[in-house]
């Protein structure tokens, strides 16, 4: 029996019915092709209500851990600031990893559709890491600025309130 060939001069050679074990490799395929867009979206959803949260935690737990009469130090106000900027950051870099991108394709060239895919998956890769990374600052600076503050004393006398100027 004679092999065909393709006008592009592929022959074929032994074709055979796909099994069931190819047919799930293909279909988990397909399905890691489709959903890797939409794990990194995923990610950035959760971690906006994560880091936006995070402002309110750090507010409560400062306020358990500073004594009832304390007054902050300039230090220990920019360190607390500083914190929950990081936090608003974060969330504000998931919301950009989050948020659909513009992006012309025809669905007739299979290379337009790959790298849109591509360009989105790096988009919010990227987004999605420097707002961890952000958070993971704002968190180690947090726990810093509530552990410092377990050891602050409420001042003892008028004159030692003049010397920390409330923030």
């Amino acid at each position: 029996m004679d092999n065909p060939k393709d006008d592009k001069g592929t022959q074929v050679v032994d074709v055979q019915p796909l099994t069931p074990h190819d047919r799930a490799l293909y279909e988990a395929g397909k399905t890691m092709l489709v959903e890797s867009v939409e794990t990194g979206r995923k990610f950035c959803e959760t971690m906006i209500g994560v880091a936006t949260g995070a402002v309110a935690v750090f507010v409560a737990l400062l306020g358990i851990v500073t004594p009832k009469d304390h007054v902050l130090t300039v230090v220990e106000g920019t360190r607390g600031i500083i914190a929950g900027v990081l936090f608003l950051l974060a969330a504000l870099c998931f919301v950009f990893g989050y948020l659909p991108r513009k992006s012309k394709l025809s669905l007739d060239l299979p290379g337009d559709i790959e790298k849109a895919r591509a360009s989105i998956i790096a988009w919010r890769h990227t987004w999605g890491w420097v707002g961890f990374g952000l958070f993971v600052v704002g968190v180690a600076l947090a726990a810093y600025a509530a552990f410092c503050m377990i050891g602050a004393q409420a001042p003892e006398s008028g004159t030692d309130m003049l010397l920390r100027p409330p923030i």
